[in-house]
Order: C-alpha cells, then structure tokens, then sequence
C-alpha cells in the first residue's frame, strides 16, 4: 500500500488517519441528512397523492350532485306536472268541460257545504259510454252519502240521452217548490269551478228530488 498518500511517513499517516476519519464521521451525517431528505420527500408524495385521491372525490361527488340534482328537478317537474293536471280536472263553467275526479280539497268542501241537509233526496245520473263520467259520478254518489244525503239505490245511473247534458247539470222539477239543498248545492259548484252558477230544471225529475247530471265533454269554442 505504498501508493497510498502519506504511507511511509509518520506525520503524514497521522493527518490522513485524522482525516478519514472525520471525513467519515462528515458522510455519517451526509447520509443522515439524506435519509432525512428522503423521509421529507416521501411525505411530500403522500401528501400530494392524498390531495389528489380528495380532488378526485370531490369531483365524483360533484358529478353525483349534479346527477341527484337533475334527477330531483326531473321528478319535480314530474310532480308539479300531475298536480297541474289535477288542478285543471274540474268542470268548466264556460264550456262545460267535464273532470275525471274531484280532488280531496273539491270533496271535502262540498262535503262540508250539503251535510246540514241530511235526508235531501238525490240521484245521480251519467251518459252512458265514458268510464270517466262514470268515475266522476261515483264521487258525487259518495260524496252525498258522506253528506247524509238519501241518494237513490240506483245511482249512478247512465243514461241514453237523446240530448245529452254538457258538464254538470244540478237538475229539480220547477213544478215544485226548490229544495233548500238546491240553492247550496249549485253555489259550491260554481265556486269550485265545477258548474254555472244557476241550476237546471226538467219536468221529468220527480219533485223534491235533485238530479244530478254528470254531462258529456262540450267541445272547444271555435276559433
């Protein structure tokens, strides 16, 4: 090992031996410092994927919100849209157009208008061949017997009318006198939007009876 700087001479091997080893000594704390840096590093790229897995996430869960968010407008409008439609499903004073069925709001207000004249005799007739007027019929027949109303066994009846009547027709024979449960029952149809504000007459109701007519649709007014 001749070669080696300083090998053959005393003061020299002792400055090398010195130096070796603090030079060691310094790349002890080279490497500890590296593995510090190392670690710090290591940190950082945890840190940063984290935030990327968050962002992403974020993302995702945006995408979902959007998705619930249309999907909740969808089954609004859809909502909205039905209660519109059964909004609308009320006769039409001005062109007699006829309801499928009355609403809650429309039956418990009539309900609550004819139910101080129990034992009022009452039918209710339909033209025949519309499962619709049929349906609403029958709401008018339960919503008289919730009034206490004497409503004919035979109600609803159809009818094949040589003229049918158009919407809804309240009907008593003039030839007696009006029943009290008339003039009630023609003003709660006709601020429900359910009818005219004046009744029907017909010769061949029997008197003391009201009849009432659930009509055909009127068609639309020519423009």
């Amino acid at each position: 090992m001749s070669w080696w700087p300083g090998w053959n001479s005393a003061d020299n091997v002792g400055f090398w031996s010195h130096f070796w080893f603090w030079f060691g000594i310094a790349c002890l704390f080279v490497a500890g410092a590296c593995q510090v840096i190392s670690h710090i590093y290591k940190l950082r790229k945890d840190a940063l994927v984290a935030h990327k897995l968050l962002v992403l996430t974020d993302r995702v869960a945006d995408q979902h919100g959007k998705a619930d968010e249309a999907r909740h407008r969808a089954v609004v409008g859809a909502l909205q849209k039905q209660l519109e439609q059964a909004n609308s499903s009320v006769t039409e004073p001005h062109n007699g157009v006829t309801a499928r069925v009355l609403t809650p709001e429309q039956q418990e207000t009539l309900i609550a208008d004819l139910s101080p004249f129990v034992g009022q005799k009452v039918r209710v007739d339909t033209v025949m061949g519309s499962e619709d007027r049929l349906a609403l019929a029958k709401d008018f027949v339960e919503i008289f017997r919730a009034a206490k109303w004497d409503v004919d066994p035979i109600s609803p009846l159809q009818v094949a009318y040589e003229e049918p009547p158009v919407g809804l027709e309240p009907t008593i024979n003039k030839a007696g006198s009006v029943p009290p449960a008339f003039p009630a029952l023609v003003g709660t149809l006709a601020v429900l939007g359910l009818g005219a504000s004046t009744g029907f007459t017909d010769e061949h109701t029997p008197v003391g009876v009201i009849d009432m007519k659930v009509g055909v649709r009127a068609s639309p007014p020519e423009k």
